[in-house]
């Protein structure tokens, strides 16, 4: 087994850090209660930090195809088409893409999102955490945006905390998480994106100690990389086993999402949070790390396609 090495990236510590993405030599992630986007320059060795006003959260970031300085953001109910220069400590908003307006979000917001192989973009909605714990309600829901209409199209219902997403192109699979449930969940994926077939590729619930899966990506073999929310950690999974491989050990309690960045895409980046969810917590809680020595490479991450 590998020997590894993990050191925060910055001094930077975010209330719920989320979203990282490795774009064009940066690290893009959010801070999803403090509603800030953040750019961590791998050549400078340094965090810009910008601002996102009249939102209540901001969920995810993704660049746009063919862009330096456009993103998608999912922020309360909204897809926001942005600008920023990954500099100034303001963004620019370019338009609203779309907004979720049934009756069963109203109290709900956008969580984890990310765009496929395609470019077509996914996300999940949960519980505003102003209205009361999400881990009490089923009531969010999980889209595919389709670009050409500007409307969501529903894929999958009573969802507790959407979570991580990750595509096995070759083999046409999708996998993704509900907190909640404690397992990752294996699709099919038609030529529409649109997801079938549901089957639990790993259950958590069985574990030693209680693992709350939470952002999750993917390396070049095919494994899987899971966040763990509490249990201070992210679990490689072995797709063809259905197996833990490796345990990460993270200096904070509250590991919340997982990317493959760096030149050679060998660098895993680990976001957490500082906000006293699970109880009290201390620094480096908060904290974006790396994760150096592990022996893997990650997939260049997906950007969204804008274009009809």
């Amino acid at each position: 087994m590998s020997t590894y090495k993990v050191q925060a990236i910055s001094d930077l510590l975010t209330k719920l850090g989320e979203g990282p993405h490795w774009h064009k030599n940066n690290l893009y992630f959010i801070d999803i209660l403090a509603k800030t986007i953040h750019r961590y320059d791998y050549g400078e060795k340094k965090v810009y930090t910008a601002n996102i006003h009249g939102i209540s959260y901001v969920g995810f970031v993704t660049p746009v195809q063919g862009t330096d300085d456009e993103f998608v953001i999912g922020a309360d109910q909204k897809f926001i088409h942005i600008k920023w220069d990954g500099i100034s400590n303001e963004v620019n908003v370019v338009k609203i893409l779309a907004e979720l307006n049934s009756e069963n979000e109203i109290e709900n917001r956008f969580n984890d999102g990310k765009a496929d192989p395609k470019g077509r973009l996914y996300a999940g909605t949960m519980r505003q955490e102003k209205y009361g714990n999400a881990f009490d309600v089923e009531q969010g829901n999980f889209y595919r945006f389709d670009m050409k209409t500007k409307k969501f199209v529903h894929l999958k219902s009573k969802i507790c905390i959407s979570n991580g997403l990750a595509w096995n192109e070759k083999l046409g699979k999708f996998y993704y998480i509900d907190t909640k449930d404690q397992e990752v969940k294996e699709y099919d994926v038609n030529d529409d994106g649109d997801i079938s077939n549901e089957n639990v590729l790993i259950s958590f619930k069985n574990c030693a100690e209680k693992i709350l899966p939470d952002g999750m990506t993917i390396d070049s073999d095919g494994n899987l990389w899971v966040a763990t929310f509490g249990a201070s950690k992210v679990l490689k999974i072995n797709t063809k086993t259905r197996k833990i491989e490796q345990e990460i050990n993270i200096p904070a309690q509250q590991v919340t999402s997982v990317a493959f960045g760096g030149p050679n895409l060998d660098i895993l980046y680990v976001t957490t949070a500082g906000e006293n969810i699970l109880g009290p917590q201390l620094p480096p809680a908060g904290a974006t790390f790396e994760v150096s020595g592990l022996g893997v490479k990650g997939l260049p991450m997906n950007c969204v396609n804008l274009s009809d």
